[in-house]
């Protein structure tokens, strides 16, 4: 029930008070509907040329970082296998 009254609280208070006065049916035709605007928005995202270029950027800029930790985890894992050898 918490989790429930959390989500109450997302949404704004005039769309709260219209759904209450909604049946089953009509609150399974606005469920659909949302789902498809998170479907319309997500490719409006992936058709985003900026927003695409600026991943890439985060990507490269980010991938020594994301070398040098695979490095030490590696590091750890040898050092783990070394001590359970031992032990």
């Amino acid at each position: 029930m918490k989790n429930n009254k959390k989500k109450m609280l997302k949404v704004s208070k005039t769309f709260s008070e219209e759904c209450s006065a909604l049946d089953g049916s009509s609150l399974e035709k606005l469920v659909i509907e949302s789902e498809n605007a998170i479907i319309n928005i997500r490719n409006m995202q992936k058709d985003d040329a900026a927003l695409q270029e600026a991943k890439a950027i985060v990507k490269d800029l980010s991938s020594g970082y994301r070398d040098a930790i695979k490095m030490e985890r590696e590091k750890i894992d040898f050092l783990l296998e070394k001590i359970n050898l031992n032990n």
